[in-house]
């Protein structure tokens, strides 16, 4: 545990500890809690610790929306909201990415950068405009959103493995690369994990052969999928 992490959980057993049942916090009390909470939110996306990021969230949604009346609006809130949508289609929940949505004020969903941010990665998923997704990774509100955004890149590379799987033999390898988003030198690694087989004299990755594949793992949308990822392979190169 780090010195702000202990901090931070001192700071937690205290709230607990004064602010009883029979003590209502003043404002400066409650504003303090407040900050609090969104500092050991934004320290847990700096150490990756998607589950402590989670639990902080889940104490700031209820000051967001129980103190609204009695506290200013804080500037942190809604970059933290729109951390919070990330996180959430970075684990493809996508009901309840919509659910939070729903919260929001509507002027909001397009107006404010912090959100627009995960609604627009997610309409792009929904469209399969993958090399948009890229494109936004380097086009964030803040540093904090590159985290989900990478976890986000990583399902969505799985995905693109998983329909060639299903839909291929055999592809080139340095197709394949492309339609992964690669770098050269990480693709066989890469393979190793999927278990597939990498013909270096013909320069072809081989899967497993479709007719030893169960047969409820064909589905027929496999082919245009990856059709789809080939499509985003291609865009990358213009991007590129």
């Amino acid at each position: 545990m780090t010195d702000t992490e202990k901090l931070l959980l001192e700071l937690k057993i205290a709230f607990a500890t004064n602010f009883g049942t029979d003590h209502v916090p003043n404002e400066k009390e409650l504003l303090l809690v407040r900050e609090v909470y969104e500092i050991g939110a934004q320290h847990s996306v700096a150490t990756k610790d998607v589950a402590s990021f989670e639990r902080y969230m889940s104490m700031l949604k209820t000051m967001y929306t129980d103190q609204s009346n009695a506290l200013p609006e804080s500037s942190r809130m809604y970059e933290l909201l729109g951390l919070n949508l990330l996180c959430l289609l970075s684990q493809n929940r996508l009901g309840d990415f919509h659910t939070e949505l729903e919260l929001l004020p509507a002027d909001v969903l397009l107006s404010n950068p912090y959100i627009e941010n995960p609604v627009q990665l997610e309409q792009f998923i929904m469209e399969g405009k993958y090399n948009k997704v890229i494109d936004i990774r380097y086009n964030v509100p803040a540093d904090s959103y590159k985290f989900f955004i990478d976890v986000l890149l990583v399902t969505i590379r799985d995905e693109i493995a998983s329909c060639m799987e299903k839909a291929y033999e055999d592809i080139d390898v340095e197709e394949c690369r492309k339609m992964l988003h690669l770098e050269k030198g990480e693709l066989e690694n890469f393979a190793k994990e999927r278990k597939w087989s990498v013909d270096k004299k013909s320069k072809k990755i081989q899967f497993l052969s479709q007719e030893k594949k169960p047969s409820h793992e064909m589905e027929v949308p496999s082919r245009e999928l990856a059709a789809m990822a080939i499509s985003y392979a291609k865009e990358m190169e213009k991007i590129v």
